[in-house]
């Protein structure tokens, strides 16, 4: 159900169809990031961009935050797993005390709860070299939980090795340090122009200027551009941010393009 709600938001790769015993999904041309890739700012700010609106997504299912019982559904598990002396080498009680220390310091009033990943490291992030374009993928974590977990989750992540045999160890010497960080915020408080501006009604003189920007851009002589440009707007007609006449025609009038490879996607 996760996978079908996502497809129809536009996010990750579209549900193509179903059979008994599986799916068939859309062909993502891109590539898999690296542990590297999440140091570099440029894709950082990409991600953070990607997150927020992951984030805003409306899904079905139930709204509250998850993440303290399924913490301690985990533990339980693990509890009934193991033996008695594993549970007293790893400490197992001393962890159920401190998830409930946790949610009383941290569950305050005042927190955005909003769609989360719950497992956003690289492995899970996808994006076309060409474009630019992140994808996030593997849902299977993904539920409501307040936005500062999946944003703290995403920087321990960094300091995981997800291919090597012991990728549940972290190295917190490559935990971001305080600019990163900062970084990776910034952008992602600042990637809710669109949102923002037609939230509680919608500027027209704001979109129309906007809108001018990019239709400009579609027709430039750089293909690069002009193709960024033409993923950036269907991404935002398909999203229905600019799902007016206007762009369906800018969309349209871009399939002309005089390079044949600027068509790009539905």
């Amino acid at each position: 159900m996760t996978f079908e709600s996502m497809s129809k938001h536009g996010q990750g790769p579209h549900l193509l169809g179903r059979f008994p015993t599986g799916r068939v999904e859309e062909f993502i041309h891109a590539r898999t990031l690296s542990a590297t890739d999440l140091r570099d700012a440029g894709i950082s700010t990409l991600i953070a961009t990607k997150l927020r609106e992951f984030h805003d997504l409306h899904m079905p299912g139930p709204k509250y935050v998850m993440l303290w019982n399924r913490l301690r559904n985990w533990l339980s598990a693990s509890k009934w797993l193991c033996s008695l002396n594993e549970v007293k080498a790893f400490k197992l009680d001393a962890i159920e005390m401190e998830i409930s220390r946790l949610e009383k310091e941290l569950s305050k009033e005042n927190q955005s709860i909003g769609f989360c990943h719950n497992d956003l490291q690289y492995g899970n992030i996808m994006m076309d070299e060409e474009t630019r374009v992140v994808t996030i993928i593997d849902y299977e974590y993904s539920c409501y939980n307040p936005i500062a977990f999946d944003l703290a989750n995403h920087f321990c992540e960094m300091a995981a090795q997800i291919i090597i045999q012991t990728p549940h160890v972290l190295d917190y010497d490559k935990y971001p340090g305080l600019k990163e960080r900062k970084i990776f915020v910034r952008a992602y408080l600042n990637s809710s122009v669109f949102k923002d501006m037609n939230m509680k009604h919608k500027n027209d003189a704001k979109n129309r200027a906007l809108q001018n920007i990019i239709f400009s851009m579609l027709q430039n002589d750089d293909e690069r551009k002009a193709k960024r440009a033409l993923v950036v707007l269907c991404d935002l007609h398909h999203r229905r941010v600019w799902f007016d006449e206007r762009t369906a025609n800018a969309i349209s009038t871009a399939c002309f393009h005089s390079s044949s490879r600027h068509i790009t996607r539905e």
